[in-house]
């Protein structure tokens, strides 16, 4: 039967998330500056500067690669409490990253290419988008697009633009969401959904779900 030392749990309780799900092979992705989720299950979002992951399609959450471990990756295991936990601890400590260091983030300047903007300047595609299949005002788009905060790609995705408060020329991130329903590409949700860059909270933004 295994044992663990206090020094061993503590060292696997501190362990990076990001670090061990790389190790283990569970595939994440970067969407943020201080954010990652699961590629297989989208709801796992993990903040890599408090070493903690939020599972929401199971309101389960905790801190640490041994937490995480026990709690989303092997939660579908027929182990009881104290198989999980045994299981858990032996996998994170044999993987190498039970030193107690937090996963950095590298951060990069954001450069906005504006070649990817609809060369007429249109909004068609996006503004049929949003009015009929999300139901926002007619006057709500026209306005985000005279702001200069909406826009149109050339493959017809809308561009909501996130402008530094300070020179509103400059544009700090973009969320960019498809306006072409494909469920086999894009699974439940249908469309596209992205965002390009995450900047500081003092950044104008405006999203779908805020107009």
């Amino acid at each position: 039967m295994l044992t663990f030392t206090k020094e061993q749990i503590k060292a696997a309780n501190s362990a990076s998330i990001v670090e061990y799900a790389r190790s283990a092979g569970i595939d994440l992705r970067q969407t943020g500056s201080d954010e990652f989720k699961g590629v297989e299950h989208d709801s796992l979002v993990i903040t890599p500067s408090k070493n903690s992951f939020y599972w929401n399609s199971r309101q389960v959450h905790g801190k640490g690669a041994l937490s995480f471990s026990t709690l989303y990756e092997l939660s579908g295991s027929n182990l009881n409490e104290k198989e999980k936990f045994l299981k858990a601890m032996d996998k994170v400590l044999t993987s190498g990253v039970g030193d107690g260091k937090v996963y950095q983030v590298q951060k990069e300047s954001f450069k906005f290419d504006k070649n990817q903007i609809d060369s007429e300047n249109k909004i068609n595609r996006v503004w049929g988008y949003l009015h009929n299949q999300r139901g926002i005002s007619s006057q709500t788009i026209d306005q985000l697009h005279r702001d200069k905060v909406l826009a149109q790609d050339k493959l017809g995705n809308a561009l909501f633009l996130w402008l530094d408060p300070q020179d509103r020329r400059q544009v700090k991130g973009v969320s960019k969401q498809g306006t072409k329903i494909n469920h086999q590409k894009y699974g439940r949700r249908g469309t596209l959904k992205m965002i390009e860059k995450i900047l500081p909270r003092d950044m104008v933004f405006h999203s779908i779900h805020q107009v």
